[in-house]
């Protein structure tokens, strides 16, 4: 059986690639796990037993990160008859992380999103970090995809908001809204250059896979470029967008749906969309497990609901629908019954989606 060690680096060394790393690096190369695996681990690993087995997991096609695939090992621990298995899901890079694996001992490395990997056969040394890259064939180069996406101040991370954001290959072209996000909704399957612009900021051009039967979720950091007038000096000021938290507030007083409200959400920070939804009255959400696809029954029907993320409407990932989400990105939710969805949120023509969820994030972040 063939032993797979694509790269290899002591404990010691994430220190060293956490300071060398700038910030905000995607953990998306072999080169440059060293910070998430220091945020991940921390100091839990016993270097004189234990290793750290971390990757990520891409479409083998496109090269597009894939989160919420779930990644696991099989091996046998010391004189246990019994195989253990331990799983973890990507994260939104497609980075996955094994803290304390068991050193010198054979593990099955696979990961499944919709279909699954061959097992890959990988020992970790005691003391060590092993990076092992894990591909999956799931896009599919005759469907087409979804692009969805959030343009920041690099320096602050604040929102950009009004920022035109086109692709020129396929005539389209949006805007950001207050919470800087953006959606193209379907396009077809190929290789884009995303173009971003806003007044105050450099031009950022940011080339872009579309995977087929993906949601490619893209975020584009913009630096500061000031504005020079001779004898006119001229600051530019992000806006405050209120209209988001106005409106909840609105249709809270109004009585109308379900709101799941920051004090909720915080009690269980790890929870899922589709845990909370369980809670509200007449919906039905059916998962196997947490990261893994959650599918929804409104008033016995199967639902697929409209999901509206700061009032953008976003795709969902069909592997893992409503559980694509986290309680502890939000700071409100709003749940309602078809006839229930306001009418800001109903779709062309003034159709009845079967359900509407609205997703808040923090304000003023």
């Amino acid at each position: 059986m063939k032993i797979l060690r694509p790269t290899l680096l002591t404990l010691p060394a994430l220190l060293v690639l956490a300071v060398l790393l700038p910030n905000g690096v995607r953990a998306q190369a072999a080169d440059q796990v060293g910070r998430a695996i220091v945020q991940t681990c921390g100091d839990t690993v016993d270097p004189a037993t234990e290793g750290v087995l971390a990757g990520t997991v891409t479409d083998s096609i496109t090269g597009v990160a894939l989160p919420n695939a779930k990644v696991s090992i099989v091996f046998q621990a010391g004189d246990n008859p019994s195989a253990s298995k331990t799983e973890v899901d990507t994260d939104k890079d497609g980075f996955y992380a094994f803290c304390g694996v068991p050193g010198n001992t054979l593990l099955l490395l696979s990961a499944n999103m919709r279909v699954t990997s061959v097992p890959r056969s990988v020992i970790v040394e005691p003391g060590t970090l092993q990076v092992e890259k894990l591909l999956l064939s799931v896009s599919d180069p005759k469907k087409p995809g979804s692009i969805v996406g959030r343009v920041v101040d690099k320096a602050s991370r604040a929102p950009v908001d009004g920022a035109t954001v086109r692709i020129e290959e396929l005539k389209a072209e949006t805007l950001t809204n207050g919470r800087g996000y953006f959606s193209f909704g379907e396009r077809p399957f190929g290789t884009y250059s995303l173009q971003v612009e806003h007044i105050g900021y450099a031009d950022a051009d940011v080339p872009i896979h579309v995977a087929g039967n993906l949601t490619q979720i893209v975020e584009v950091d913009l630096v500061t470029a000031p504005i020079e007038i001779p004898g006119l000096a001229v600051t530019i000021t992000a806006p405050r967008v209120h209209r988001d938290i106005e409106g909840l507030i609105h249709r809270m007083n109004m009585g109308f749906g379900t709101f799941i409200t920051r004090e909720t959400l915080e009690r269980r920070p790890e929870a899922r969309l589709g845990d909370f939804l369980r809670e509200v009255p007449g919906i039905l959400v059916f998962a196997p497990g947490t990261g893994q696809r959650a599918s929804l029954e409104v008033r016995g029907k199967s639902c697929d609901p409209d999901v509206y993320l700061d009032g953008l409407h976003v795709p969902l990932d069909p592997s893992v629908g409503v559980n694509e989400f986290r309680g502890q990105e939000f700071e409100a939710v709003e749940v309602y019954e078809g006839s229930q969805t306001p009418a800001e949120y109903l779709r062309a023509g003034g159709s009845y989606p079967c359900a509407a969820i609205l997703l808040w994030t923090h304000w003023g972040r």
